[in-house]
């Protein structure tokens, strides 16, 4: 079966939704868990402050460079936190125009214009996952294997076919193919 597509900016919003999904759940714990003290070290020692200045205490115990060093531990903490976001986020694949992609039992060809070319074998593909509009088929990281056709996170790849590529009866032969072949691995 062949199918041609372009991604559009919808499915470029969508793909950064359901991508999300692809990320180790240590790793979303890890960075709530990283802007969440940052937030408490800015937040506890300017709310002290502020709570001891209209009780009548103007010289409190809390030392001003112990206060200003939790602050900037806190700043410092949400800035990794978000940059490590941004970091750990899809990036898109740098071929962007139309893609015709072969699919069969042992794996699918892209194709797109200029020449660029790639065939996935279903054995590198580690899980997939269905948006409402999207196919999303998770490789990962190999040694010197490089994409130019998919998006590509911190663990890996992922090549992304629309459903509106697909006519109706092609949708339930791609969705069998992938559960024969490869093991849906998220949620």
């Amino acid at each position: 079966m062949e199918v041609e597509f372009t991604l559009t900016a919808s499915d470029q919003k969508e793909i950064s939704l359901a991508g999300y999904r692809f990320l180790s759940f240590p790793y979303k714990v890890g960075q709530a868990v990283v802007i969440t003290v940052g937030v408490l070290l800015v937040s506890a020692p300017v709310a002290l402050t502020a709570l001891s200045i209209p009780m009548g205490r103007t010289s409190s115990k809390m030392n001003p460079s112990m206060i200003a060093l939790a602050v900037f531990i806190g700043l410092m903490l949400i800035v990794e936190g978000t940059g490590v976001a941004r970091n750990r986020r899809l990036r898109p694949p740098s071929h962007r125009g139309d893609q015709a992609v072969a699919i069969d039992n042992d794996g699918f060809r892209i194709n797109a214009d200029g020449g660029l070319g790639q065939t996935v074998g279903w054995g590198r593909i580690a899980g997939f996952a269905e948006s409402p509009h999207l196919f999303l088929l998770n490789s990962p990281r190999w040694p010197a294997v490089s994409s130019r056709m998919a998006f590509k996170y911190d663990r890996g790849f992922i090549y992304v076919i629309p459903k509106r590529a697909f006519n109706s009866g092609q949708i339930e032969e791609f969705r069998k193919l992938l559960k024969t072949h490869v093991p849906r691995d998220v949620a």
